[in-house]
């Protein structure tokens, strides 16, 4: 399970790579408060899949 664990993760985070681009096309005056929200809220979901 932990390596199905690790495989979904990569899937949900290429998908919200490709989501969080197209938000900065759209609305390039929020790109920077986006940006600052996505790497802490991955980063926060990193530590927690890693224990």
């Amino acid at each position: 399970t932990g390596g199905n664990g690790s495989f979904n993760y990569s899937k949900t985070i290429s998908y919200n790579q490709q989501n969080y681009i197209s938000e900065v096309e759209h609305q390039n005056s929020k790109s920077v408060q986006w940006g600052i929200k996505a790497n802490s809220f991955i980063t926060s979901l990193g530590k927690m899949s890693g224990h």
